[in-house]
């Protein structure tokens, strides 16, 4: 039974971005933004031209319910808060910049988890190296890359149009400006000892 239904009707991973809750959201602009979406769907279905008039005015709609709730719940909040200026910016701190933690899979010992990040970034490092050493690249292509990093920018813009030599020095500048010598165990090491 659980074979016929995984063929018919398989189990599917969906991913799910954690977001913060609006604090001016509401049933009404739910409602609003449901009827939006229902008219969408009409539109989309049929085509017609009455039907992409309606979806419109229900667009505008909940645009404007929107609006007017985020401008009420502001003219609140900045009210109930404007006696404490310390409580208000620590409100607008809150609203507006909310704690991003980073989340880690379930781990009780952190050694483990650096040893699986490490593994991770060696596998991944090693797979690059694979793949580059897979391409064929011609005499050509390596003296393009030892050449002058600026004129190789300039000549592969030049497809594109006028390209000023200004902005393609700039482009090198900023990358080479990088340490060239990164090696992995340098960048394992750094990021254990943290």
């Amino acid at each position: 039974m659980s074979r016929l239904i995984g063929h018919h009707a398989p189990v599917k991973e969906k991913i799910i971005r954690t977001k913060p809750q609006v604090p001016c959201y509401n049933e009404e602009i739910a409602e609003a933004k449901r009827q939006r979406r229902n008219v969408e769907r009409l539109w989309r279905r049929l085509g017609l031209a009455t039907d992409f008039v309606m979806f419109k005015e229900k667009k505008n709609c909940a645009t404007y319910v929107i609006n007017i709730a985020r401008k009420i719940f502001n003219a609140d909040f900045i009210d109930s808060n404007s006696g404490d200026q310390g409580k208000l910016f620590r409100g607008t701190k809150e609203l507006l910049a909310p704690d991003d933690c980073l989340s880690f899979p379930d781990y009780s010992n952190n050694q483990s988890l650096a040893d699986d990040i490490s593994v991770f970034f060696c596998s991944k490092i090693c797979n690059i190296q694979t793949e580059l050493d897979h391409c064929e690249v011609t005499m050509q292509d390596r003296a393009m890359v030892l050449d002058d990093p600026v004129d190789n920018v300039s000549q592969s813009y030049q497809n594109f149009g006028n390209f000023p030599v200004k902005m393609s020095f700039a482009l090198c500048k900023g990358r080479l400006k990088r340490p060239v010598a990164l090696t992995l165990c340098n960048y394992l090491a750094s990021f254990l000892s943290r």
